[in-house]
């Protein structure tokens, strides 16, 4: 598919927003005189958990007051919902997340999709894009705050290139319930390299780029080209159970390894029931230790009183995390394998070999670990 990078005239008065709805964290733009602007939101955050909270049916939270709710009422907290909006019930896709998501989902009339929330004191059914809906809402009220009560309800909104047409109208019926009536899909690869692009549209010469979009929870890249201002998606690939959250996952598993090997604990007989017992503080300090090592080339794991008056103290280094991470970076690597090699099939008069990549779009909060750029750039440098 291709896109035109072109200005769009508006009235002064007239404010589009553009929004990324994430899997894991979603944000709001505008465009404000020079540049974009990203809108904080209550807690001066550029990004919101795309996380929903129920109180019961008609109170609800959104964002970072949602996220406390998670391991505490994991039943009426929802997350990750953009991973099978507008699916059918019956779906493989559905199926891999029923066993690994503690809210349940049933069947509706169609194969719809249903999740049922489970309070203390009730139980109820919403869809996905009502879910949806509570998070774009959020999202809207932070800008018009910014905007000091300036209405919106024009919205560009990016999606992933693979959603079919149930995910967009969904997506986009989702928008509409939220207070968007003027809403404009446009597929996240497409999107990033507009944003990229517009000081280099006037290049007459075909340039080839990678999206490497890396979230907390997907993986999804394109190799796309563009032209004088043309943008051309040749293919894409993904991976909708890998992210950053996987290095979370490494890293606690790996400071509850050496937990067990310290002879201030190997003897405790109850010592995995400690372990199970800390295991939001280990999963918390685990993942402050992989946002340090994002900046600086060594961090320190610290529990403090784990056991008694007994600290746990650990010191990693960024070399140790990428070992660590070896398998999680081969299969970042087996799907850029197959992104290649869906080029070649495509476009067999055309060479799309690694090696003539002119640009490499890192996008997604977990590109912003070394060990991810490190990665990327032994593979396609």
């Amino acid at each position: 598919k291709k896109y035109f990078i072109y200005n769009i005239k508006m009235s002064e008065k007239e404010v589009v927003v553009g929004i990324d709805l994430g899997t894991t964290n979603s944000c709001i733009a505008i465009w404000d005189k020079y540049k974009v602007e990203v809108i904080p939101n209550d807690y001066g955050e550029r990004t919101t958990p795309s996380i929903v909270h129920f109180f019961d049916q008609n109170s609800y939270n959104v964002g970072l007051d949602a996220s406390i709710f998670l391991n505490s009422e994991p039943n009426s907290t929802i997350y990750s919902i953009k991973r099978i909006i507008g699916l059918n019930f019956n779906s493989e896709e559905v199926e891999k997340f029923k066993k690994d998501w503690p809210f349940k989902l049933i069947k509706q009339d169609r194969d719809r999709i249903g999740i049922e929330i489970e309070t203390n004191d009730t139980k109820f059914t919403v869809n996905p894009e009502t879910i949806s809906c509570y998070i774009l809402k959020k999202l809207k009220n932070d800008v018009e705050k910014f905007l000091q009560g300036k209405k919106v309800k024009k919205a560009v909104l990016a999606v992933p290139h693979y959603f079919n047409n149930s995910q967009k109208e969904a997506t986009m019926a989702a928008a509409n319930m939220a207070g968007f009536e003027d809403v404009i899909l446009i597929n996240e690869p497409a999107a990033a390299s507009m944003a990229f692009s517009f000081d280099k549209i006037i290049e007459k010469d075909e340039k080839k780029l990678i999206i490497f979009d890396l979230g907390e929870g997907t993986f999804d890249v394109s190799l796309l080209t563009i032209e004088e201002g043309i943008i051309d998606v040749i293919c894409v690939n993904g991976n909708t159970k890998l992210g950053g959250n996987d290095i979370d996952v490494i890293l606690c598993e790996y400071f509850k390894r050496k937990i067990r090997e310290m002879d201030n604990f190997n003897y405790l007989s109850n010592l995995n029931e400690i372990i199970n017992q800390q295991n939001e503080r280990i999963k918390s300090k685990s993942e402050f230790v992989k946002k340090n090592l994002s900046y600086q080339e060594r961090s320190v794991f610290n529990l403090p009183n784990f056991y008694k008056d007994e600290d746990v103290s650990i010191e990693i280094s960024r070399q140790e995390l990428e070992i660590l991470c070896e398998e999680f970076l081969k299969n970042i690597g087996k799907v850029l394998d197959v992104l290649f090699e869906d080029a070649k099939t495509k476009k067999k008069n055309i060479s799309y070999d690694k090696s003539q990549i002119d640009y490499i779009i890192l996008i997604g909060g977990a590109t912003k670990s070394p060990v991810i750029v490190n990665f990327v750039e032994k593979y396609l440098l």
